[in-house]
């Protein structure tokens, strides 16, 4: 979806750190279900394919351990916006699985170090 020019990153654990596809879309719904306690599939439907349409305007990136999606990141890039001259990401949505973070240690400080992947990302355009 976006990212392409990333590869996957397994840090000490084997959490896999890599772009978000249209292929996790279902899982995303699921584990923002699972948090929110309702379905915002519509949401995400349309953003993950306007990602997919416009994947410079987006950050994102899906955490996985064991074949199977346990977080995501989803952040819009702007430029220019309100006469700023760098980009910025604002924060679409963010989501862990509940209990596989529990059980995988997936957690804020990991969501952070990513965060300052997409960070970098910015910058660097």
């Amino acid at each position: 979806m976006t990212n392409r020019e990333s590869t996957a990153s397994a840090p000490a654990g084997g959490t896999v750190i890599r772009p978000l596809t249209a292929v996790d879309r279902e899982a995303v719904i699921a584990i923002d279900h699972a948090l929110s306690g309702r379905s915002r599939r519509g949401f995400f439907e349309r953003r993950l394919a306007h990602a997919e349409r416009d994947p410079a305007g987006f950050v994102a990136f899906a955490a996985e351990r064991d074949g199977r999606l346990i977080g995501f990141v989803l952040a819009r890039l702007f430029e220019g916006e309100f006469g700023a001259t760098s980009r910025e990401a604002a924060l679409d949505a963010i989501g862990v699985a509940p209990a596989l973070a529990r059980q995988h240690g997936v957690n804020a400080d990991g969501i952070e170090r990513d965060l300052a992947r997409g960070r970098a990302r910015c910058h660097r355009r």
